[in-house]
């Protein structure tokens, strides 16, 4: 199970493994400026702390890492996306049109999509859930991001739930 822990004096956050070793730092200042390797930049959306931010991504991360999830997202898969990356996490409500609410919810982060490289996606959704319906959910992502992008993603299933929520991390490497 992994877990994380906040530095408030430095706005770090650090992902660790099941043996308590560090296994990510995320940090909302320039790779370059960090000394703790390996690393993710988190950028916060419009009017949310860095702090905040970091609590956001951590979350989303742990429940890709920790879910007890139908189609599961394999940690070093996780780990590898993020790395030396720069990270927007967006979430949004799967209902009549996917590919407007994932439009929708990058224009209130001010997010260009084309510009990531990567993906992780995870859909949280009903019982009942089409596995085509998830693969046009990962599809509303994939053809936002640019083509040759590397998208892994996951699906966790709950009996309670009557929505489908998307959680997709969306990655740019930077050069160090």
């Amino acid at each position: 199970m992994f877990t994380f822990g906040i530095d408030d004096n430095q706005s770090v956050a650090t992902l660790y493994d099941e043996d308590g070793g560090a296994a990510l730092t995320l940090t909302t200042i320039p790779l370059t400026d960090i000394d703790r390797f390996p690393a993710t930049r988190v950028i916060p959306a419009p009017g949310v702390s860095d702090d905040d931010a970091l609590k956001q991504i951590a979350e989303a991360l742990l429940s890709f890492l920790n879910m007890n999830s139908f189609i599961h997202i394999d940690p070093s898969d996780v780990l590898q996306a993020c790395t030396s990356a720069t990270v927007h996490v967006v979430r949004f409500r799967a209902e009549n049109d996917a590919n407007k609410a994932f439009s929708d919810a990058l224009a209130l982060q001010s997010i260009n999509p084309t510009r990531c490289d990567g993906a992780l996606v995870n859909i949280d959704a009903p019982n009942d859930i089409l596995l085509s319906t998830a693969s046009s959910l990962v599809d509303v992502v994939r053809d936002a991001i640019q083509p040759d992008a590397q998208i892994i993603w996951g699906m966790a299933l709950d009996s309670q739930r009557d929505d489908i929520i998307v959680t997709a991390i969306l990655a740019k490497k930077e050069e160090l």
